[in-house]
């Protein structure tokens, strides 16, 4: 009978309607990086395009499809389950691999010198070649309304993001991006992976705070790199995409910061930034359309929240 030895990495990629995307980020993992090391799982959000069809040239590509959307962190977690593997890295389908960042990752993961480190991200770059500056602080509800209500661009060290900083050294972070999220895999579930009240976005920021809180050190890696194209299908449904954003920053408030800190946040901020989002698209009839009806479905899901 053959064996079937288990890869060390498991692959998770949360895919939802993400067209020709997914596809270039599958061709470029299996032309960049050594295969012994790794295997794929795509977790399919219920997509109606095609983005699915060129599965039929990789049989070994591990499919679940889901009857409905179910959110990225719902479906990262059905990925993740029932597996033995050491590490999962938690990737977008809008990534592209240039070199075998897979490998570079697992060799400073499997470090006995790096026991201490539940997980790590890689330098990102951009379609234009420039850096991505995608680690972050976790925030405090100071550095919250700074980064909210756009101070940050004045005052850099004050907000939670870390822009200060050109990503062209490894260090030690409290954030990683979740588009390249390479993790423990006892570790991940030891936490119960992520918090799926957060449908899409900051949920890999929830998990980091986690790990922050226990002690476990995450680490960027910025001698291995990968190209973040980044928006994905959000680009498509920008006023669904706000609401989202807005969902998950109050859910993140209201989970890791007191009562008082949450409402104070959330009443100088909300307004603050309708009123700068709609500024911004004042002569931008679509933009602008768009921050109302994001707005919109917020405080309807907000009103409703509150009722139950």
């Amino acid at each position: 009978m053959e064996i079937i030895m288990q890869k060390k990495v498991k692959v998770i990629i949360v895919n939802f309607n993400s067209g020709n995307l997914l596809k270039e980020c599958i061709e470029s993992l299996s032309a960049n990086c050594d295969e012994e090391n790794f295997s794929i799982c795509i977790v399919d959000n219920s997509s109606n395009d095609l983005s699915l069809n060129f599965l039929e040239d990789y049989q070994e590509i591990e499919l679940i499809k889901n009857k409905e959307n179910l959110g990225f962190s719902r479906a990262c977690n059905l990925g993740a389950s029932n597996s033995t593997n050491q590490f999962y890295l938690f990737l977008n389908p809008d990534t592209i691999f240039v070199e075998d960042s897979i490998k570079a990752a697992l060799e400073f993961m499997e470090s006995n010198k790096h026991d201490r480190y539940g997980a790590c991200g890689v330098r990102q770059l951009k379609l234009d070649g420039t850096v991505q500056r995608s680690c972050t602080k976790i925030p405090t509800p100071f550095s919250m309304l700074i980064s909210s209500i756009k101070l940050n661009f004045i005052f850099s060290s004050l907000g939670y993001e870390m822009n200060y900083w050109n990503h062209d050294d490894n260090r030690d972070v409290e954030h990683v991006i979740g588009s390249f999220y390479f993790i423990r895999s006892k570790i991940f579930h030891e936490l119960r992976g992520f918090d799926q009240r957060f449908f899409v976005y900051l949920e890999d920021l929830d998990l980091s705070k986690r790990l922050n809180d226990y002690g476990i050190k995450v680490r960027y890696l910025s001698d291995t790199t990968m190209i973040h194209v980044g928006g994905g299908v959000s680009r498509k449904i920008r006023d669904q995409r706000l609401f989202f954003s807005l969902q998950s920053r109050f859910l993140f408030c209201e989970k890791h910061f007191s009562p008082a800190s949450n409402i104070l946040i959330n009443l100088i901020i909300l307004p603050v930034e309708l009123f700068l989002r709609l500024i911004k698209n004042v002569f931008n009839k679509e933009g602008f359309i768009e921050v109302i009806k994001g707005y919109k479905l917020f405080f309807d899901w907000y009103i409703e929240k509150r009722k139950n």
